[in-house]
């Protein structure tokens, strides 16, 4: 009996405590702009230049260098089944190209990076070689930089954001199967990145698609986006398609869709898509519904 009344005034004093900081303390309000990262970079997220040999072992942790110039890492489970792992048991990743962009948040860049499929001949040329199947391309990722104070502050980096190509690769001499990286600028404030495949296809049916990606970090009001919107794909469309299929009875059919821009003042700009579908023209118009951050069909 005496212990139990003992431990009152102890529990009394923790439930009051426990009010007392309760009552002077807000919770956080919720805000699906806010930025994971802060104004304030880690200097984890630093870098003094952008160059290959520079970002590429801190980007991937690893200072294992192949003949091509590509770091080599060992991926988890779960990235194994989003890049491509090559007959030696390591993911072998480029810098294919760094576009530089300019919009509401600064000084920006795009550093594709590329992770190849390769095949060591080790028993006859010791020569690496790129392969894959006929419809099997080569993992595109990216890494997002914004000027900082003269260095430039890692805001994105995602490992695959898609596929692009043939056999491997996404450049052919053939100019038609030549897959394309590029940035569009959708207006004054926005940019994007965009990924459209080569032409190519098979039993008779020949297409090509574009993929849009939303890069920017900060809106024309300064405000920060959720990472989860930025390197995500918010659109996709086909620019080219001609199914020849007189051989099954079904008959000739070709289309060729051409994408523009219409800015909007403060906010991402509406698509509109030109299709021209044997020979007749029709337009359709794309909003963006920020709650999926996806352009839909208006």
């Amino acid at each position: 009996m005496t212990r139990f009344v003992l431990l009152i005034p102890l529990v009394s004093l923790l439930i009051i405590g426990c009010g007392h900081n309760t009552g002077n303390t807000k919770e956080p309000k919720a805000d699906s702009t806010q930025a994971i990262h802060s104004y304030v970079p880690d200097s984890d997220y630093i870098f003094s230049d952008i160059q290959p040999q520079t970002i590429l072992p801190r980007l991937f942790n690893s200072n294992n260098i192949d003949t091509a110039q590509a770091v080599l890492w060992k991926p988890t489970m779960y990235e194994r089944q989003q890049v491509n792992v090559s007959a030696d048991g390591w993911c072998h990743t480029n810098v294919d190209t760094v576009m530089h962009f300019k919009n509401a948040g600064g000084d920006s860049c795009a550093a594709v990076i590329l992770t190849s499929y390769i095949y060591d001949y080790v028993n006859k040329s010791r020569k690496m070689e790129i392969t894959g199947c006929h419809f099997c391309g080569v993992t595109i990722g990216a890494a997002l930089f914004k000027r900082n104070k003269g260095n430039w502050y890692l805001y994105r980096i995602e490992e695959s954001i898609g596929q692009l190509g043939n056999w491997g690769q996404y450049r052919f001499p053939n100019r038609e199967m030549n897959s394309k990286i590029s940035l569009l600028k959708m207006d004054n404030d926005f940019t994007c990145l965009s990924l459209k495949s080569g032409i190519s296809g098979n039993s008779g049916v020949v297409e090509g698609f574009e993929s849009l990606f939303w890069i920017d970090e900060t809106t024309p009001e300064g405000r920060s986006y959720t990472d989860e919107n930025i390197l995500k794909e918010m659109f996709i469309y086909q620019y080219h398609l001609i199914e020849d299929l007189e051989y099954l009875g079904e008959g000739y059919n070709e289309e060729q869709t051409t994408l523009s821009f219409v800015p909007i003042k403060n906010k991402p700009a509406n698509i509109v898509l030109t299709i021209n579908k044997n020979g007749k023209v029709t337009k359709e118009q794309y909003l963006l519904n920020t709650d999926f951050w996806q352009y839909l069909k208006k």
